[in-house]
């Protein structure tokens, strides 16, 4: 494996800390820049989606009571939507996240 294209479960585990961490001081210093870093981070880690597939996605692609998003793949010749699983701590990041944005 190319280690220069891929993050280990420490290295991903570093990065979500130091996200988090930032997004907490952001809320405390009330700027939301951290928050919004923070979900696209975890997003990216938790699915494993490419960016093109991470920009296109709203919050209507998220269904909380099934834990599931909607995902339309960048490389698929047919753009047709896909479902996939979340896990539960990833869904309750997400849960959070659309509360706050909704306030």
């Amino acid at each position: 494996m190319d280690r220069q294209k891929y993050m280990d479960q420490r290295e991903a585990k570093l990065l979500r800390a130091a996200t988090e961490s930032r997004s907490t001081k952001d809320l405390e210093a009330g700027r939301v820049g951290g928050v919004l870093r923070w979900m696209v981070v975890d997003t990216a880690l938790s699915t494993g989606l490419r960016v093109a597939e991470l920009v296109v996605l709203r919050c209507g692609d998220v269904n909380l009571s099934r834990s599931c998003l909607t995902v339309t793949r960048a490389k698929r010749k047919t753009r047709k939507p896909e479902t996939m699983a979340i896990g539960t701590d990833f869904a309750e990041h997400l849960r959070e996240f659309m509360e706050w944005t909704s306030e």
